[in-house]
This record gives structure tokens, sequence and C-alpha cells, in this order.
């Protein structure tokens, strides 16, 4: 059957020290090949992927889970703010 997207669901985590550094978990209650648009110019494939976000200001970041009976994407924004040099991940 092809996933729905109400089936699809993912985390995002800033890592322990890089609040711009962000890690992406599938958490989807289908089982399937998981594709990423980090929103920052990159692309990447697996159940938890990290990316970089070194510039303020928003970004869409979409999965894709693909199954035998097709696909389903879902998307989320995060918004990268720099509090005194710091930056500091946001989920919208």
């Amino acid at each position: 059957a092809e996933p729905q997207e109400n089936q699809l669901a993912f985390s995002a985590t800033p890592t322990a020290g890089k609040a711009n550094i962000v890690e992406f978990k599938n958490e989807s209650t289908v089982e399937g090949v998981v594709l990423w648009d980090l929103g920052n110019g990159g692309t990447a494939k697996g159940e938890s992927v990290k990316a970089q976000y070194p510039f303020k200001g928003e970004y869409a970041v979409a999965m894709t889970l693909y199954t035998t009976g097709g696909s389903a994407t879902i998307s989320k924004g995060i918004s990268m703010i720099w509090l005194c040099s710091t930056p500091l991940c946001i989920m919208l």
C-alpha cells in the first residue's frame, strides 16, 4: 500500500554543543527508504542524518519515504536564530 502523510513523522534535534548542526530521525510508522531534502541545498539518505545550518534564517526540511507501494512526503520548518554569536534551532 502507498504510504500516507499521517504515517510519516520525523524529529529534529540540535546536537549538543553545536545547535546549528541538527540531527533528523525518521519516526514513521511504516518502513521504507528515507530520502531527505535538508533545506540548506543538501540531500541525504538514511534513517538518521545530520545537517549543518551555518546562517540564520528559516529552512524547510522535507522527508520522503519510499515503499514498494509508492511514496509520501512531509516537511517541517526550522529556524536558526543567533543569540550572542550562539546558534539556536527552533522547530516551527
